[in-house]
């Protein structure tokens, strides 16, 4: 979203997935978090974030994000969560693009709901909108397979049009 909102002109086609294009809304949660996450409770946090993000059943795809978040380390984990205090307000670069875009999410995620896809697929004219059933806030880990046959078909549309 920032490439598109700096240089449009290098943009010609977006992929969007479980992101959200506005501010954060609650800034101490995030400081509060990645105070726990540098004082010790990096492995807590891990296991918070994956019951949010992934669904439980989803055992082997929990296990791989835990090991990739455990072999990042607290200080990268950590400076991922302060990154969203800066996030800007995308909403009306969304609103205002013509690119062909393909929103593709989870509908089991907590910490990006569906309903964000949706409003963004409402706001944008040229997006294509996909909702896993099932799946948490990485849809490419936890469905990579689908994933990839819905950017295949959606690249072949979009150099059609």
């Amino acid at each position: 979203m920032e490439v598109l909102a700096q240089a449009p002109d290098r943009v010609r086609g977006l992929w969007l997935m479980n992101c959200q294009p506005g501010v954060h809304p609650n800034p101490d949660s995030v400081r509060a978090t990645s105070r726990r996450i540098r004082f010790s409770e990096h492995q807590r946090v891990i296991s918070e974030f994956a019951d949010n993000a992934i669904p439980a059943e989803d055992v082997a795809s929990r296990a791989v994000f835990v090991q990739m978040a455990r072999d990042a380390g607290a200080d990268l984990f950590a400076r991922q969560s302060d990154a969203t205090l800066t996030r800007s307000d995308r909403w009306s670069t969304l609103a205002s693009c013509k690119i062909p875009t393909l929103l593709l999410w989870g509908d089991s995620d907590r910490f990006v709901p569906v309903e964000v896809g949706r409003r963004i697929a409402t706001l944008m004219p040229h997006a294509r909108f996909a909702s896993l059933v099932g799946c948490g806030h990485f849809p490419t880990l936890e469905r990579p397979s689908i994933c990839t046959e819905i950017a295949r078909q959606w690249l072949v549309e979009s150099a059609l049009s």
